[in-house]
């Protein structure tokens, strides 16, 4: 069973010396435990703002744990997060999909396959950029990998992020004052100083 709050991960210490096999520092995990789970299952935690501005890069972001990941409440309310206890290998895969499709620009900023360490969290962020306004979907797939290479869907989560229109309402009128300004105001303006000058010419 999945709860949905708003809350803001506490983002801690990497011990230093410590990497995966991508060679980025991971953030070591404290003792305590919030969420109970069996030897093969851990920590998932998903977190995606509710609203964005059209056009302005936001962060999707999904942590996974063989320990519990620690998280305190705060009072920002454009947070929307899931948390769950999943089952876990000690290499996971998490992808991150839009729909409509091409409703987001979405930059990755690590591997898609990870491996899970005991002791550590690991990391996925992505950088997003809507291309539409109205509601988008966010569906997040997570899947095991064995030795073999044989990958193993274990949840596919799904998120809705509504992008506001003003921002694009904003940019559209600058781009138009823009091209107002490029082809209509300037030809006009050329066109009353030549007339001014033919005029004086004459005289």
């Amino acid at each position: 069973e999945e709860e949905r709050v708003d809350l803001k991960i506490i983002q801690k210490p990497a011990i230093k010396g410590v990497t995966h096999n991508s060679g980025k520092e991971k953030k070591v995990l404290p003792n305590k435990t919030s969420i109970k789970k069996t030897k093969l299952e851990g920590s998932f935690i998903c977190q995606a703002p509710k609203e964005v501005k059209w056009g302005e890069t936001f962060k999707v972001r999904v942590i996974i744990s063989k320990d519990s990941i620690v998280i305190e409440e705060t009072h920002e309310t454009n947070l929307q997060l899931i948390r769950k206890v999943i089952p876990i290998s000690s290499r996971m895969q998490v992808e991150l999909r839009c729909f409509p499709a091409n409703s987001l620009d979405i930059l990755a900023n690590n591997s898609s396959d990870q491996t899970i360490d005991d002791g550590e969290q690991t990391e996925w962020i992505w950088d997003c950029k809507a291309n539409k306004t109205g509601p988008i979907k966010l569906k997040i797939i997570v899947s095991k990998i064995d030795v073999n290479g044989k990958k193993d869907k274990v949840i596919e989560e799904e998120m809705k992020v509504k992008a506001n229109p003003k921002a694009q309402l904003l940019a559209l009128i600058v781009n138009q004052w823009q091209w107002f300004v490029g082809s209509v105001l300037f030809p006009l303006f050329a066109w009353v100083w030549k007339k001014r000058n033919d005029k004086k010419s004459v005289n």
